[in-house]
C-alpha cells in the first residue's frame, strides 16, 4: 500500500494539553508496515505525571533525548505536532547527528532565542490564545471545553469522537511555553526538514504555518485537514510519513 522498504525509527511527539493517545492509530499503522515507533508522554502529560512547578522546556528535552539515546545508534525521524515543533527544533540543535529528519506537523517553528509564546504573539490570525486561562500561581495553562475549542482543534471530527477525546485532554505546564530555544545554522540548520501543512487548520492558520515555514529550508506536504489529521485524515498523514526519504 505504501512504500515502506526502508524501515525507520519514528518518535511521535504530541502537542499541548494532549498526550500520546493522539498517535494510537498512526503508530499501529506504522508498526504494521515494519517501522519502529515510539510515542512518549511528555512530563506532565498522560501517565507521565510530575508537579507542574518542576516542568520546563528542559524537562521535555531531557525526556526525548533519553529516549533517542536508548535507540542508539539508529537515526530518528522526529515528528512534532503543534507545540512540539518547539521541542523538535531544540532537539535537532542539541543532537543533529541523531536526527534523520524533522517533521513539523502543523507545528510551531521558533526563532533563535524565541519561545512558543513569542511565536504565538506574531500570529497573523490569533486563535487558541483566546480560549485559554493562564494560572501563573500553579504553573499551568487550562483550555476551555467549548464549541470554539472543538472548531479550532477538531473541525472535521464527529461530535461523538470529540466527546471521547476531550476526556483525555489535561492542563498544560506553563513554563515550556515561556522558555526560549537556542538554534544555529550549523546544527539545527543542518538537519533535513519537512513541514506538513494543514490547509483547514483553525488553531494555527495556514497563513501562520507558511509564515513559519519561510524561516527554514524544508520540503512541504499539504493535507486538506484540520489541526488534528491523526484523527481526521489518518491515511493521508500515514502516506506522507511512509514516503519520507
Amino acid at each position: 500500500m505504501y512504500n515502506s522498504e526502508t524501515k525507520k525509527h519514528f518518535i511521535l511527539l504530541h502537542g499541548a494539553w494532549h498526550s500520546n493517545f493522539i498517535w494510537k492509530q498512526i503508530a499501529k499503522d506504522l508498526q504494521q508496515l515494519g517501522h519502529q515507533v515510539y510515542t512518549p508522554n511528555l512530563p506532565g502529560h498522560g501517565n507521565n505525571y510530575k508537579n507542574f512547578k518542576e516542568i520546563n522546556l528542559a524537562s521535555y528535552l531531557a525526556e526525548v533525548e533519553k529516549l533517542i539515546n536508548s535507540i542508539s545508534p539508529s537515526k530518528i525521524v522526529l515528528v512534532g505536532h503543534s507545540m512540539a515543533g518547539i521541542i523538535i527544533s531544540q532537539i535537532a540543535e542539541n543532537m543533529p547527528d541523531r536526527i534523520e529528519k524533522l517533521v513539523y506537523l502543523t507545528a510551531f517553528i521558533p526563532d533563535n532565542n524565541g519561545s512558543l509564546i513569542d511565536e504565538e504573539s506574531k500570529a497573523i490570525q490569533p486563535s487558541v490564545a483566546l480560549e485559554v486561562q493562564i494560572d501563573e500561581e500553579n504553573y499551568r495553562i487550562s483550555i476551555k471545553n467549548s464549541s470554539k475549542f472543538k472548531e479550532l482543534f477538531y473541525t472535521f471530527c464527529p461530535q461523538e469522537l470529540y466527546a471521547d477525546i476531550f476526556t483525555q485532554i489535561g492542563d498544560q505546564p506553563l513554563q515550556p511555553f515561556i522558555d526560549k530555544v537556542t538554534l544555529t545554522d550549523q546544527k539545527f540548520g543542518s538537519v533535513p526538514k519537512i513541514y506538513i501543512e494543514c490547509l483547514e487548520d483553525k488553531a494555527i492558520s495556514i497563513h501562520d504555518q507558511r509564515r513559519m515555514q519561510a524561516k527554514i529550508s524544508c520540503q512541504v506536504a499539504s493535507l486538506n485537514s484540520d489541526h488534528s489529521p491523526f484523527f481526521s485524515h489518518n491515511q493521508e498523514l500515514l502516506k506522507i510519513l511512509c514516503e519520507i526519504n
